[in-house]
């Protein structure tokens, strides 16, 4: 749950967050409606979710290997699964 949150959900709304942070402190004058870039906002968080996605596939790597799944011996022990 924790990596979903972190490797998904906070890259696509850290851009969202910056900006309005942003917006709050420099507090336009006048008390102007700012117009929100939403587009903008939306392209730069799923750019920062791809790029941090493609930063932990090449961080751990991809597995490569035969996948053996669990079983159990003829003496009735229990085999655990493993990659080959």
């Amino acid at each position: 749950m924790l990596r979903i949150l972190i490797d998904y959900v906070l890259p696509l709304l850290l851009p969202s967050v910056l900006w309005f942070g942003w917006l709050l402190w420099a507090k336009p004058k006048g008390g102007d409606r700012v117009a929100v870039p939403w587009v903008w906002l939306a392209a730069a968080g799923v750019v920062l979710a791809l790029v941090v996605t493609w930063g932990g596939w090449l961080r751990v790597g991809v597995h490569a290997g035969k996948y053996h799944p669990a079983n159990i011996d003829a003496a009735g022990h229990l085999q655990p699964g493993r990659i080959d």
